[in-house]
């Protein structure tokens, strides 16, 4: 995620397992950018919407590799859990 957000592309899409594709090596792959957006990279709306790509790493994180999360992410995933169901694109 890192890579693609420095790149100001925020996919918004992630916590939709199908957006998410594990090729033969074992190599997540993000697919289906119909709903992402280009911002700049280090301004205030990428700070804004690169959580809930991020929130979507952890879910993914959390169900495959539970014992990998840091209290940290905990945290940060809860957080945006919270307010999620604000989110219009549910």
């Amino acid at each position: 995620m890192d890579a693609i957000h420095a790149r100001g592309v925020v996919h918004l899409d992630l916590r939709q397992r199908r957006n998410v594709l594990v090729d033969d090596a074992g190599v997540p792959r993000v697919i289906d950018f119909s709903s992402a957006v280009t911002v700049d990279p280090g301004g205030p709306l990428a700070r804004r919407l690169a959580p809930v790509d991020r929130s979507g790493v952890l879910k993914y994180k959390r169900r495959f590799l539970p014992d990998s999360l840091t209290e940290d992410e905990r945290r940060r995933l809860a957080r945006v859990e919270s307010w999620r169901r604000w989110w219009p694109f549910s």
